[in-house]
């Protein structure tokens, strides 16, 4: 597929498409995506933010996309050990690990690759 510098297959290195895509924006656009944000904590008195939408998961910070672009928001969690959910409602079964020197210490890749999925899965199922 012939591209022009606006343009760029789909098939292209991931490096490249970027590339294509950040050179479309603004400045504005650009400095969005360095803050993420969080919403509503039981825990610490926090209000939603309102560039968060209604139905997000709140055990995760939120990064607004470019849709102009196609750029999708990003839901981000720092679980390294394991995911939260805030005020620890009834019903939680989020998993606490480790701390994460502990896990390196094993020098077991396969548990390190477990314990990523398992975070992944969570995550996903937060509400």
């Amino acid at each position: 597929m012939k591209t022009d510098r606006f343009s760029i297959a789909h098939d292209s290195p991931a490096d490249q498409r970027a590339l294509v895509i950040e050179e479309q924006m603004t400045d504005e656009e650009r400095f969005s995506l360095l803050v993420s944000v969080i919403g509503e904590n039981p825990v610490i008195p926090l209000t939603r933010d309102e560039r968060i939408p209604e139905g997000t998961p709140m055990s995760l910070d939120y990064t607004p996309g470019v849709p102009r672009l196609g750029v999708p928001a990003l839901l981000v969690s720092d679980a390294s050990l394991g995911v939260i959910n805030p005020g620890f409602p009834e019903g939680d079964t989020a998993t606490a690990l480790p701390a994460s020197i502990a896990l390196g210490s094993s020098f077991n890749p396969q548990l390190a690759r477990s314990s990523g999925r398992m975070i992944a899965l969570e995550a996903h199922s937060s509400p």
